[in-house]
């Protein structure tokens, strides 16, 4: 396996936060080299990738490789996977200091456990304590792996100690053919399981519940959101605000479509009791339309105008994905990403009875991001402020992602940084409220006169200090004469910072 790495700095203005720079560049070829499936920053301790070479007839091999703040290639360490053996999951201990690969065959549950700091591989097998639960979701939580499933067609969470293997099954309470599970996630403390469920009949008249899930099994009465009945609750978050109150953040709808959104809205909790919840429509939003397609904002502008005049208040409908909700000071900072599904047509053919018939239909071709919506609360939930900006990405991802990277300098400006292609781009709000965008151009190449002629996906991730990864895919084509290679694909990583 061979990569190659090159240093440079190239200076760019940010309005903000002083000037960016590239500090330096890997590249490996996706022709000979191991395919990269993850980066996953470590802080100051570097990062590390996660490889997998396919074998032609044989076990697919996987890579743990280890690498410095400087770019420089510590240590890999390789391992096969049976392939009578499933892959669930890759989770990261609390302090990330373990790597954990979740395989399974019938009988037992089999991990890879990575040591970072000793750079050494152990493998463990726990027998299944009933092999008939199907998992779904999983998390890493206190020293074991939560996973949300079904036992015998029951919604149920499977708690399992990392180092025992010992497994506890936690009967989700009141789920019936009106309740189910909506989402499994963790706090913002990553210390509890956090459980939304739905109990009615359908989107708009069934409630949401919040359930608390210890990793003791200990799970907390059903805290139920006393909502606006006009309205449903489609998702929500939870972060802390002390050990008695935190707070509840994500988005409602009215239309009765699952997944579109109208608005956000803001609920607190104090001692397991609500103390009120707040609305907020996208309709309300200073531009909020103002990044569709031509087409789909004249269209929506002109739907808006005509149900304004009679009286209709949420009229506008997204897609959105948020972030958990930020405190700053004692106010509340809501940040979602807009996006739409898109399709394309494709043509088949049949043939019946021997003769063939040509047929087109639509296939769907990935969710465009299109804008983000930024909303700031006081503290009892009542509206600052409203920001929207333009992140209308490149490539069209095929599950629903967080794409900004969100960070503060030492004077409480914030900046969303994002990746479009081979494009690095940024939006700070600072503390005066004030928004100013920034294009710090393309991602720089490792020779000089490359010509990027594709950037498949690209993603920003926040490093350590003042430090970012930017990483993705790349074709590159170059003039005959050039020295280095006419044409080839490439996976790079880029280390970016910026001036404090």
């Amino acid at each position: 396996m061979k990569n190659k790495i090159t240093f440079f700095c190239a200076f760019l203005v940010f309005s903000s936060f002083s000037q960016m720079n590239n500090d330096g560049r890997i590249e490996f070829d996706l022709k000979t080299d191991e395919r990269i499936g993850q980066v996953i920053p470590l802080g100051d301790r570097g990062f590390v990738t996660l490889g997998l070479e396919n074998v032609k007839g044989g076990n697919d091999i996987f890579h743990i490789s280890s690498y410095s703040t400087d770019l420089k290639r510590e240590s890999t360490v390789d391992f096969e996977r049976e392939s009578r053996i499933a892959n669930h999951s890759t989770l990261f201990s609390e302090d990330s200091s373990k790597l954990i690969f979740l395989f399974s065959n019938k009988k037992d549950w089999v991990l890879k456990i990575y040591s970072i700091e000793s750079n050494t591989l152990e493998e463990r097998v726990f027998e299944k304590a009933d092999w008939t639960f199907r998992p779904m979701n999983y998390l890493f939580v206190n020293g074991k792996i939560v996973m949300n499933g079904f036992q015998k067609k029951k919604p149920t969470i499977q708690i399992m100690d990392l180092e025992s293997g010992f497994q506890q099954f936690v009967l989700v309470p009141g789920v019936s053919s009106r309740r189910t599970v909506e989402s499994i996630g963790l706090d913002n403390l990553n210390e509890k399981v956090v459980i939304f469920m739905r109990d009615g009949k359908d989107m708009k008249t069934a409630s949401m519940q919040l359930l608390l899930l210890e990793t003791n099994g200990e799970i907390s009465t059903s805290m139920i959101l006393d909502k606006d009945p006009n309205f449903s609750i489609i998702d929500g978050s939870v972060t802390w605000i002390n050990e008695s109150s935190f707070l509840i953040a994500g988005t409602y709808g009215t239309s009765g479509r699952r997944g579109y959104a109208a608005g956000y809205y803001l609920s607190r909790w104090t001692d397991q009791k609500q103390e009120f919840i707040t609305y907020h429509s996208f309709t309300e939003f200073a531009t909020y339309l103002s990044y569709l397609p031509q087409k789909a904002q004249k269209k929506m502008e002109k739907r808006v105008e005509r149900k304004k005049d009679k009286g209709a208040t949420d009229i506008i409908q997204s897609l959105v994905v948020i972030h958990p909700v930020i405190i700053v000071g004692d106010q509340y900072r809501i940040i979602g990403e807009s996006f739409y599904p898109t399709y394309r047509t494709e043509t088949y053919t049949t043939f019946v009875n021997g003769r063939a018939t040509t047929s087109t239909r639509q296939v769907f071709d990935g969710y465009q991001y299109t804008h983000a919506a930024v909303l700031d609360l006081d503290e009892s939930g009542q509206k600052i402020k409203d920001y929207c900006f333009s992140m209308y990405l490149s490539n069209k991802p095929f599950s629903v992602v967080k794409n900004l990277r969100i960070t503060q300098n030492d004077n409480g400006d914030m900046r969303l940084m994002y990746s479009t292609g081979s494009r690095l781009k940024a939006t700070t709000i600072t503390t005066d409220q004030e928004m100013t965008e920034t294009d710090y151009g393309q991602i720089i190449t490792a020779h000089e006169g490359d010509n990027v002629r594709y950037t498949g996906f690209t993603n920003c991730s926040y490093w350590y200090e003042n430090n970012y990864l930017v990483y993705g895919v790349q074709t590159i084509k170059n003039k005959e004469d050039e020295k280095v290679s006419k044409k080839r694909t490439i996976f790079f990583i880029n280390k970016i910072s910026y001036e404090k």
